[in-house]
């Protein structure tokens, strides 16, 4: 070994340590400060746990964004600021670290970052710094949860992502179930509509959404307990007609569809179960008492003013807004401030990133979407894996149909559990065959080991 790579090794090994000691340094200068001025003694030792806390973070990334999601589902509707800013901010430190895996996406990272807080700089006079600068961050833990989900060391399969799915709904779930039941739930325009832990009904059913489509594809794709996945069927899709949400049944519906259309999936067996299934779940829906009463809302029968021409009314407001800086937008967050639109949100994505980010916002929104489908579209057909290029699809298109009629995006743990799934099929169909795990679905077995049912042979 010659000198120069002798001292290449040492100055690498030097670099290691600067993090580590740099943390270090601080976290002591930070606890003698605080002994010194008196701080809370607990406070002191959750400080000093800090670096042990991200060592567990680094290593462990992919369970500390599980459990994470989990948490986040819990306390939504706790009103707890700090908390459920605390768990978002845990995501973008986290995120941070493992970026080490990914220096190539250092730079786009930096770049969008600088961009969103920019955006929120631009529109904090106007609209307050309170809306625009706490939706930056918010929307860095989104993009956290992709970094983590995708660079971070461990194993993902399609199984074990739709586990991951199943445990951050079913608590949620069985409340919303409950308060259905007991009549515990909110009532919103005369209808009685549940939301579980969740702050808002819709945010729920699109989370119920996500759920059904993880447990229908669990029970579809799986000999393993496919009772006890019919069973959580039953309880998500029971949480998804008390969330009394159209858009969230449509978005359920689908996304089953989407992924019973696969390739990766289809038979006809399969398929005509599903469909029944389907046809069956969205009778029972739109017959029972909450659905009734939720499509008196839309029909007018009700009130004197529908739902719908709510929306048109409030997307109007939103546009008018948008006029006024067309082509930048207002500042990320800004229509989450009563200047643009009292008391609500605008109930339309593309309507609200439209004056939030402006043309050229929205235009890179819708750009990245189709890019990621085209690319899961491609990986379906070459993939070992077509299985979790279906899944996101389904997902995927679930979300952009939510989209249309509320805002997908503003809610938190299921947008946090959407861009999970994305991720993680992200992940899934890019590795090569025996790289994901024994425990893979049979579909996806299948699929990479008989000649006769290779996407080659397709």
């Amino acid at each position: 070994m010659t000198r120069r790579e002798r001292h290449r090794i040492a100055s690498s090994r030097d670099a290691e340590l600067v993090v580590p000691v740099a943390l270090s340094t601080a976290v002591l200068a930070v606890v003698a400060i605080g002994l010194y001025v008196g701080v809370d003694t607990f406070l002191l030792l959750a400080i000093a746990a800090a670096p042990l806390a991200l060592v567990i973070a680094t290593r462990w990334a992919l369970g500390v964004v599980v459990v994470t999601l989990v948490a986040r589902a819990l306390v939504d509707n706790s009103g707890l600021q700090l908390l459920t800013g605390g768990l978002a901010l845990t995501i973008i430190v986290v995120a941070i670290l493992e970026l080490r895996h990914a220096p190539r996406l250092v730079g786009p990272v930096l770049g969008a970052a600088t961009y969103l807080f920019i955006s929120a700089w631009a529109g904090a006079p106007t609209h307050g710094g309170d809306y625009t600068y706490s939706e930056a961050l918010r929307l860095l833990s989104c993009l956290g949860v992709v970094i983590i989900t995708v660079h971070a060391p461990g194993r993902l399969t399609l199984r074990s992502t739709a586990h991951v799915v199943q445990a951050v709904g079913v608590v949620p779930a069985l409340l919303a179930v409950h308060q259905f039941l007991t009549g515990t739930g909110t009532m919103n325009s005369g209808v009685l509509r549940a939301s579980g832990t969740l702050a808002h009904e819709n945010s729920a059913a699109m989370l119920f959404a996500l759920c059904n489509l993880a447990t229908f594809a669990l029970m579809l794709d799986s000999a393993r307990r496919r009772w006890l996945h019919a069973g959580l069927l039953l309880v998500f899709m029971a949480a998804q007609l008390a969330t009394g949400s159209i858009g969230g049944l449509v978005s359920a519906v689908v996304m089953v569809l989407t992924y019973l259309a696969s390739a990766a999936v289809r038979r006809a067996d399969r398929v005509l179960l599903g469909l029944l299934g389907v046809a069956l779940g969205v009778y029972a829906a739109l017959t029972s008492q909450i659905g009734a009463q939720r499509l008196e809302e839309y029909n007018g029968s009700r009130s004197e003013t529908t739902s719908l021409e709510w929306r048109f009314e409030a997307w109007g407001a939103v546009l008018a807004a948008w006029r006024r800086n067309p082509l930048w937008g207002n500042g990320v967050g800004s229509t989450l401030s009563p200047s643009i639109l009292q008391g609500n949100i605008p109930h339309n994505e593309y309507v609200r990133l439209l004056a939030e980010l402006g043309v050229i916002g929205l235009a890179v929104v819708v750009f990245l979407t189709v890019a990621y489908a085209r690319a899961m579209a491609s990986r379906r057909r070459s993939s070992p894996y077509p299985a979790a290029s279906a899944f996101a699809i389904a997902a995927l298109t679930g979300t952009a149909v939510n989209a249309f009629a509320a805002n997908t995006m503003l809610y938190s743990v299921s947008f946090y559990v959407t861009l999970f799934v994305l991720g993680a099929c992200w992940r899934i169909s890019q590795s090569v065959p025996g790289a994901v795990g024994e425990d893979s679905a049979p579909i996806e077995r299948r699929w990479a080991t008989d000649p006769d049912r290779t996407p080659t042979a397709r």
